[in-house]
């Protein structure tokens, strides 16, 4: 069975790829000299006309970098009309195809501390325009030492970080504000109820106890133990009284094999796990706003956890929660990390896998691809418009995925929470086709 076809010039370059029965298809002219510019012809069924797209480039550094898009391409990935650089060779303006112009900031180091976002009337701007005219405010402080941040203030919400003399996050406290852009950055004005999280470690940095409160209020505790080699072997949840036992299975992996309430009971044996678990595990990310409230045995499944209960996660595909434990989740890396002495932070930094030039690379790659809309909710959207953005949400999720791979081992608690938002709308459009 045929799925796609792949056509090549003198050069090896790609010269089209189409899907089987034409549908789909791209193809490429490029520029003389190479580099300097490309356009693509989108063809979406045999017969119908074409659409092209110009992308132009200029060489920074020794690496090309886009600078201008002449129109969206539907399956070229997200783009920018135009983006320009600082003498650095870091973005300092984007102009989206809808005409809203980004501004980025940076410090010393070269860690972006202020993205602002403004109408189409400020695309001529060189400059950013006073923050009073921007749609949306983003602000980060950095740690002085360590690419870790300290606080992040945006549109009704400011988050602060606060960390051990290892890098180990031991404090996460979101506020709400009133800042309606984020404008007002570390001076908005709290409003509503303060979250936090806080955890301990052991001399291995590995988590042992995760506290959540509400307001001041604490909300739910989970113990955390493991075995001689560091992996996990149980986890408490003691609000609930609700424990689970874990059989490390290599790779610092564990596999839950017993979950009992506080009356003793439970479900238990391996076999049985298995038959139970696949309706929240999933490779393809493929049940999370699916999956109702339902009875195993007498442990009940309840809500979902964020950062608290992943942190305590083990490695089983989805995170689930059986009354506070976390019985499948893919987030396994803060509950077990390599530790690394430049970035020694499970959860937040980069682990040293990628160079900083990568990691830059890959934050640009992500940004255009995660530039287009990828939401179904407008009820009145085409059936064009729907597979439009499924596409842009499977290249959006493609890069953010890219850089958990490259540079966080597969993915960390600040990653892993806006793929799934990605995915979760990737889901719902495709439940529109059907």
């Amino acid at each position: 069975m045929r799925v796609a076809t792949y056509t090549y010039d003198a050069q090896g370059q790609v010269a089209s790829t189409e899907k089987a029965q034409g549908l789909e298809k791209l193809t490429f002219q490029y520029s003389n000299p190479v580099g300097t510019s490309s356009t693509i012809y989108y063809t979406p069924t045999p017969g119908a006309a074409s659409t092209a797209t110009q992308y132009r480039f200029s060489s920074l550094a020794g690496v090309l970098r886009p600078t201008s898009v002449t129109t969206p391409c539907p399956l070229c990935g997200a783009s920018a009309a135009a983006t320009s650089y600082d003498a650095n060779k870091r973005r300092s303006k984007v102009v989206a195809h809808d005409g809203r112009v980004t501004f980025y900031s940076y410090n010393g180091w070269g860690r972006v501390t202020r993205v602002a976002t403004y109408p189409a009337s400020y695309q001529s701007a060189t400059t950013a325009p006073p923050l009073a005219a921007a749609e949306h405010v983003s602000n980060t402080q950095w740690h002085a030492t360590w690419n870790l941040p300290l606080k992040v203030a945006e549109a009704y919400l400011m988050t602060s970080y606060s960390y051990d003399s290892k890098g180990n996050l031991l404090e996460l406290i979101e506020t709400p504000t009133t800042d309606a852009t984020g404008a007002k950055a570390f001076n908005a004005t709290p409003s509503g109820t303060t979250y936090t999280t806080r955890w301990t470690y052991d001399a291995k940095n590995l988590p042992t106890t995760i506290v959540e409160l509400e307001g001041g209020t604490e909300t739910g505790r989970w113990n955390i133990s493991y075995d001689t080699k560091g992996d996990m072997v149980g986890i408490t949840h003691v609000t609930s009284g609700t424990v689970a036992t874990l059989v490390p299975v290599g790779n610092g992996v564990s596999q839950v094999t017993d979950i009992r309430i506080s009356t003793g009971s439970g479900i238990a044996g391996i076999q049985r796990l298995r038959h139970m678990l696949p309706f929240f595990a999933s490779d393809a990310h493929a049940n999370l706003f699916l999956i109702p409230l339902m009875a195993l045995g007498e442990a009940v499944v309840g809500d979902f956890l964020g950062w608290c209960a992943t942190s305590a996660a083990v490695n089983a595909g989805r995170s689930a929660v059986v009354n506070g434990i976390v019985v499948a989740s893919t987030a396994v890396q803060a509950a077990r990390c390599n530790y690394d002495p430049s970035l020694p932070q499970c959860g937040l930094g980069r682990t040293g896998d990628c160079t900083d030039k990568q990691h830059r690379a890959l934050e640009d790659e992500k940004d255009l691809a995660c530039g287009k809309k990828i939401s179904c909710k407008p009820v009145d959207l085409t059936r064009e418009e729907i597979m439009t953005r499924i596409t842009n949400g499977r290249e959006c999720a493609a890069a953010r995925k890219r850089i958990m791979d490259t540079c966080y081992r597969g993915g960390d608690l600040k990653h892993f929470p806006p793929l799934q938002e990605v995915l979760d709308h990737i889901l719902k459009c495709e439940a529109k086709l059907q």
